[in-house]
């Protein structure tokens, strides 16, 4: 069995549709979310061996 560790939890923004992040993909924020996950936890991404991302719209 593997080790697990969850290092941090970030979040995307929320805009309008058709605002001010429409030219933003998908990706491209989960990019960004990953990438400040990676940031602000101090580790290396070269330690990053899998991420798991969820999306979640509240009703």
């Amino acid at each position: 069995m593997r080790n697990v560790v969850i290092v941090s939890a970030k979040r995307t923004p929320i805009g309008a549709f058709g605002g001010s992040l429409a030219s933003y993909t998908a990706p491209e924020l989960g990019a960004a979310a990953i990438f400040e996950v990676v940031k602000s936890s101090g580790i290396s991404m070269d330690m990053v061996q899998e991420v798991v991302m969820g999306n979640v719209l509240t009703a």
